[in-house]
């Protein structure tokens, strides 16, 4: 999502979509197996420093921040990283080239069935 101030970082999320159709690509037929994850908005320390931000001089509006972690839809890191364990997994390896979703309710259903 594309956010005022923040060009570098949205540049360098869609490179990662980028360089994860690539890899795929190059490693095919490897034993490889190349996917991204979209862990939405998770509650970390970087969230935490935007939030304590003064904006008063800056382009950066962190109302946004603020808003979703009043709301309580911060993720915890350990529900992203079972995510990131099921791509590691067995579970992934015929899904070389995709891109997951934490916001996907039925691949998160799926990856708490095989996690167990």
């Amino acid at each position: 999502t594309p956010v005022p101030g923040g060009s570098a970082y949205c540049a360098a999320k869609a490179g990662l979509d980028m360089i994860t159709r690539v890899l795929a690509l190059e490693v095919a037929g490897r034993g490889v197996t190349v996917t991204a994850l979209y862990p939405g908005h998770v509650d970390t320390a970087m969230q935490e420093d935007i939030r304590s931000v003064d904006t008063t001089d800056s382009n950066l509006d962190t109302t946004w921040f603020h808003d979703i972690y009043a709301a309580g839809k911060l993720a915890p890191p350990a529900d992203v990283a079972a995510l990131a364990c099921w791509l590691v997994g067995p579970w992934s390896r015929e899904r070389n080239g995709e891109f997951f979703s934490a916001e996907d309710a039925a691949w998160v259903a799926q990856v708490r069935r095989d996690l167990g």
